[in-house]
């Protein structure tokens, strides 16, 4: 069933970078140059502010999924996965479902979990 969903999605990687880089293309003429130093102070700094404003733009894409804002942002980082990414093997499947089967238990209590069967049907992975 996981095979029918698309590759790409909002929140990847991809589009973060792209984001970044539309965030930081917009804001670095606002950056002065003083100097060596403070030159040097105010682009670390901007670092901070570039990856901060990212950020919250990547949470807002994924709020409002069909708004322009989301389709201004967010498509570029769609069509960027389309050439940068290709559809998982059945066995990076398997290892994403034992992931996060294992990630569930450890992080249940009570000790209730609903993907034993995919625990008990593991097998090893051989990569390459």
């Amino acid at each position: 069933t996981i095979k029918k969903y698309p590759k790409e999605h909002m929140r990847c990687g991809t589009s973060f970078l792209f984001i970044i880089i539309f965030v930081s293309l917009i804001t670095l003429p606002f950056i002065p140059t003083l100097g060596i130093i403070g030159t040097l102070v105010t682009r670390v700094l901007h670092i901070f502010l570039v990856a901060m404003i990212s950020y919250e733009v990547l949470k807002l894409n994924f709020k409002f999924k069909g708004s322009i804002f989301s389709k201004v942002f967010g498509i570029p980082g769609i069509w960027i996965q389309r050439y940068t990414t290709k559809k998982p093997s059945d066995d990076q499947i398997r290892v994403a479902q034992v992931s996060m089967a294992n990630a569930i238990f450890f992080s249940n209590e009570d000790g209730k979990f609903l993907f034993d069967t995919i625990l008990n049907e593991t097998t090893e992975v051989n990569n390459g």
